[in-house]
């Protein structure tokens, strides 16, 4: 398709919180998101195969902070219990840092969570998420200006721009409870 791209990577969004994860020494990471045609969810499995890891345990549901919220008991139900739940994005794991203190469950303590996306809100849950930030206002700027230079006739050729995730760490990941768990 010839058309100009302006993106996130999401490969590497997910890679780099994955990475996080498994340089605090979570060997268990479960993933919770949606599964169908979902490049974070893709990430998560080539990241546990390069790693020489099962995934454990796979949460499919949507991404918005009510599929975490109900996450949260299918991800403690799981033969294989994680040491860490890597979300496919902000919203979900907002729902599903809810539902774990409802159950009295201590992230980082007994679970730890990241996910993707750094949206506001990320400040505001408790305890603070560690996300990888997409920029969101950057990826929109670039979009409009390269859209008004389309129409301008100002390139001839089709862009195809990738903008960087950054980690931002907080207070959701710590090392897993009994040590690294290797599998």
């Amino acid at each position: 398709l010839e058309l100009d791209h302006i993106v996130c990577d999401g490969r590497q969004a997910a890679e780099t919180a994955l990475q996080y994860l498994y340089d605090a020494g979570h060997r268990a990471i479960g993933y919770v998101g949606e599964t169908e045609k979902e490049i974070r969810y893709r990430s998560y499995r080539g990241f546990m195969a390069q790693q020489g890891l099962a995934p454990a345990p796979i949460i499919a549901t949507p991404m918005t902070a009510a599929g975490g919220y109900q996450a949260e008991g299918r991800l403690l139900a799981a033969k294989a219990r994680p040491t860490a739940a890597f979300c496919a994005n902000d919203a979900t794991a907002q729902g599903l840092l809810k539902g774990l203190a409802e159950k009295g469950v201590q992230v980082p303590g007994q679970l730890s969570v990241a996910s993707i996306d750094n949206i506001p809100e990320a400040e505001l849950t408790r305890p603070l998420l560690t996300t990888v930030k997409v920029p969101f206002k950057d990826l929109g700027s670039f979009a409009v200006k390269t859209l008004l230079d389309r129409i301008n006739k100002g390139h001839s050729v089709y862009l195809n721009i990738f903008m960087p995730c950054e980690l931002v760490v907080r207070e959701s990941v710590a090392p897993p409870p009994c040590g690294p768990k290797g599998r």
